[in-house]
């Protein structure tokens, strides 16, 4: 181990011992100070935790982007069977966007914008985000039960409530001290830890909260919070077993008008554009774990592409060998969907890593890290590092006969005609703007060394790549 992960693994150890210790002085100080705001409520034990083996499904949610400007947009859902619930939930995203621009209307420029963090388990979770020219950034979250619309506040998320200033003031800690330097992820640190004032900010934020005030998002591999200026993180991995909302507001009935939505996927995969997941034993020598993601939010469009089109499953199936019943490989595999809508294109970009170790091996360890591993858990996708381990064995793969672009009728792009109405002349579009980069053309015709793509398209030559956008052409040139 380098003299850097030494480095962080101690710093990150003293933070922890740090945070616990000011934990327990300010529940020392609460008993005697004033009776906070919000008082903790009746543990409710009947609701388990989470667990890093737990699944949680996709909500056949339809997410519309209301687009006000170039750089405002709200949020409206639709796809709910209560319609009375589905108006609630919008009425009260414009209020929330229409609120905000009061709120900056004096600004010479402003910037609202709503995402969602979490569609899972029929709960929503949206953040809005405000920038403004005087840098005052405003942020305001929404999280709603999507049976009944009623809004969900922080103290909602636990089954046990007094975890929840200990778990803020963690998070909290964690934050500040990697914002004094306190944490250093380089070898030089050159902050003073004596001087600082970070006991003191906590016990102040926490001394008469309520807890209802909190601004707060849900992710699948985590709960981001806010007070105030500062903010921290509760990993599901650290607090898993104090976390119920997945099965509190999880309905016996399906609210949804369609069925598009992901499945039974793990709390440690990001889970805001993901379309497909599947993790499994192939059989006793092969174990897949692949997700599709979308680029934007997951729709009845994108699913029905990815899963339709392209059939995952199949192509999995095909790739996924092991002839040796010795050994057992372990397929990682991320599936990148891309779509046009101008263009009414689609693509998909497969990236796959195959490692390979022993079966007892992958039982015992690497089975266990790919559903516990922090890293894993703290990224946007499902790519898992074993290269430095040295009983695994691992190599990146490429398979470019995956890598197709489709049209809106389903039909393989395999050549640049195949974009194109029978009879326009894309060759001479393609040949003037090549010679005005000072390109031969003269050797170019259909079957040219054309490579496709979902924005724009390719071309090699002399070991070069010129990359050509499709709005040089006439779009009703295009075969839509």
């Amino acid at each position: 181990m380098n003299k850097k992960k030494i480095i962080i693994i101690i710093s990150i150890f003293i933070v922890w011992v740090l945070a616990l210790l000011l934990a327990y002085i300010i529940g020392s100080k609460n008993k005697v100070s004033e009776t906070p705001k919000q008082e903790n409520k009746t543990n409710n034990t009947n609701l388990k935790g989470i667990s890093a083996y737990d699944t949680f499904d996709g909500n056949s949610l339809n997410i519309r982007i209301i687009n006000v400007n170039e750089d405002n947009y709200y949020l409206q859902i639709e796809g709910l069977k209560d319609k009375q619930v589905e108006d609630k939930i919008n009425k009260e995203l414009l209020s929330i966007y229409t609120d905000l621009t009061k709120q900056v209307s004096k600004n010479k420029y402003s910037s609202i914008q709503m995402n969602v963090t979490s569609n899972i388990n029929d709960i929503l979770s949206i953040t809005c985000d405000v920038l403004t020219d005087d840098d005052s950034g405003i942020y305001k979250s929404y999280n709603v039960s999507l049976i009944n619309g009623e809004e969900i506040f922080f103290d909602d998320l636990f089954n046990d409530k007094t975890i929840i200033n200990s778990m803020i003031t963690n998070g909290l800690y964690s934050q500040m001290s990697l914002t004094n330097g306190m944490v250093c992820a380089i070898d030089d640190c050159d902050s003073d830890i004596e001087n600082s004032t970070i006991e003191d900010t906590i016990y102040s934020l926490l001394k008469n909260i309520d807890y209802h005030d909190i601004e707060f998002n849900i992710y699948s591999t985590h709960i981001y919070f806010q007070i105030g200026e500062y903010y921290g993180y509760a990993f599901i991995s650290d607090y898993g077993k104090y976390i119920d909302y997945p099965y509190k507001y999880k309905s016996s009935n399906y609210l949804y008008t369609k069925d598009f939505a992901v499945k039974n996927v793990n709390y440690n995969i990001s889970n805001s554009s993901l379309i497909y997941f599947n993790r499994k034993y192939l059989n006793d020598n092969i174990f897949v774990d692949v997700a599709g993601f979308g680029t934007s939010y997951v729709n009845e469009e994108d699913a029905y592409t990815i899963n339709n089109i392209y059939k995952i499953d199949d192509v999995v199936k095909m790739y996924a060998t092991n002839k040796d019943k010795n050994k057992m490989n372990y397929y990682n595999i991320s599936v990148e969907l891309e779509t046009n809508d101008d263009y009414n294109l689609y693509g998909t970009y497969y990236t796959w890593q195959e490692c390979t170790t022993t079966p007892d091996y992958f039982k015992n360890n690497v089975y266990k890290m790919i559903y516990n591993d922090e890293e894993l858990a703290e990224s946007n996708s499902n790519y898992l590092v074993l290269e430095e381990d040295k009983n695994v064995k691992c190599v990146d793969k490429e398979i470019k006969e995956l890598d197709y672009v489709y049209n809106n009728d389903n039909k393989k792009i395999e050549y640049l005609s195949d974009l194109f109405k029978p009879g326009y002349d894309y060759l001479s579009v393609v040949k003037k703007y090549l010679e005005t980069e000072g390109i031969d053309t003269s050797n170019i015709d259909e079957k040219a060394d054309f490579q496709i793509d979902v924005y724009s398209f390719y071309y090699l030559y002399n070991g070069d790549t010129m990359s050509i956008d499709y709005n040089i052409f006439d779009r009703n040139g295009f075969a839509m």
